[in-house]
């Protein structure tokens, strides 16, 4: 137990370079099999390793892209519409017989309140954006012990198995089952993800 906490304890205070290296490894875990096929095409491990690293980085990149476009997008349609819904405010206040030119400052004042919300949200954003270092080092971290995780996975892999307090055929398929467990794990949520992206889309169209 004193060991366990002992561990945890040094994982807290390296967790910038042990976080970065377990998520690595949980995603080289995954897009091994990919690597080994390709080393079975005689395709060499190190290469097949950098190919489906930068596959991994552009499909990252891709997907930051598809969000932050689709936010920025919507930017002067939300902008129309809040011009749009002023003008339809203050027309309804007129026919509830409120003074027009009550009606006009109530609207004159909501209006004022979303733009200050726009602002505190955007105030938000460029403070969000100062951290962005930090997370460029995550990223970094997590893409150098990537490729190494994949290069080297099966050297790794046979090292473990010889370190395990059990025989070697047992400790192969203990591995084995933690991978398959692993990767079949992500393979349903990859699926239940797709069926949802699905979803959505046919019922945005």
């Amino acid at each position: 137990t004193v060991f366990l906490l002992g561990m945890v304890w040094l994982a807290s205070l390296t967790s910038v370079i042990v976080i970065p290296v377990i998520v690595a490894a949980i995603v080289a875990a995954v897009l091994s099999p990919v690597v080994s096929w390709l080393q079975h095409k005689h395709v060499p491990r190190a290469l097949g390793a950098a190919l489906m690293l930068l596959a991994v980085v552009a499909l990252g990149a891709g997907i930051m892209l598809l969000i932050i476009g689709g936010v920025t997008g919507e930017t002067e349609q939300i902008a129309g519409h809040l011009d749009s819904s002023k003008e339809k405010i203050t027309d309804g206040l007129k026919d509830l017989g409120i003074n027009p030119d009550s009606a006009t400052k109530a609207t004159k004042q909501a209006s004022s309140g979303s733009s200050d919300a726009v602002s505190a949200l955007l105030r938000g954003v460029t403070s969000s954006v100062a951290k962005l270092s930090s997370f460029a080092f995550f990223i970094a971290m997590v893409v150098l012990s990537l490729f190494f995780l994949l290069k080297d996975g099966p050297l790794i892999r046979h090292w473990v198995e010889g370190h395990l307090p059990l025989p070697r055929p047992v400790a192969r398929i203990s591995t084995q089952r933690i991978l398959g467990s692993l990767r079949g794990y992500f393979l349903g949520v990859t699926i239940v993800a797709a069926f949802s992206s699905v979803v959505v889309a046919a019922g945005a169209l």
